[in-house]
């Protein structure tokens, strides 16, 4: 007979771990890993009301620059502005590297004080990286990341842009990438 305790009590463990994973899986709010699972979940409903849920992200978020396009002389600098538009999708994180032709202009400066987000990450002496993030209920609308310094080199054209690796991610539960649209900057160098 003391011998079969043991055995219910490790049947009971393991029927309430399982059941607690379902009811975890139930709720969209929080992602949990574990090395035998990975499910998304949460013991508390969504806190937000306007916060998306999954699969209902209805539009999609663009990062641009502004001014799209200007002109300067070399040996100018001259400022852009890197923004968020997510009108109508709460984003509550954004990283973008910039990238630009280093023969025709270069970047001095990252201004991250103009922002809403909450929060900066990565290393500040990579100039043309902004990570950036903001608690529930996230961002919804425009919002400036950085404000970017160039010095003109060069005469030319240049392309200012963000790498491919860029994300925008919605305040879901789940950080589904919501990038839709990356819309760049071109500068006219003048001798």
């Amino acid at each position: 007979m003391l011998k079969s305790k043991p055995a219910a009590l490790g049947g009971g463990v393991i029927i309430g771990a399982i059941g607690l994973i379902l009811f975890l899986n139930m709720s969209p709010c929080v992602s949990l890993s574990f090395i035998l699972f990975h499910f998304n979940g949460s013991l508390m409903p969504c806190a937000s009301s306007s916060q998306n849920t999954p699969g209902t992200i209805k539009d999609s978020a663009s990062l641009l620059f502004v001014p799209a396009t200007s002109s300067v002389k070399v040996g100018n600098s001259f400022s852009l502005l890197l923004e968020l538009d997510a009108s109508g999708t709460a984003v509550n994180a954004a990283s973008a590297l910039v990238v630009y032709p280093t023969n025709v202009v270069k970047l001095v400066k990252t201004d991250e004080s103009v922002t809403l987000f909450a929060f900066r990450l990565g290393d500040p002496s990579i100039t043309n990286q902004v990570i950036q993030g903001q608690p529930n209920p996230g961002i919804i609308g425009v919002a400036r990341m950085a404000r970017l310094t160039f010095v003109a080199l060069a005469p030319g054209q240049a392309t200012i842009s963000l790498a491919s690796s860029a994300q925008v991610l919605a305040n879901d539960g789940l950080g589904t990438n919501v990038l839709g649209l990356i819309k760049s900057a071109s500068v006219t160098v003048s001798p």
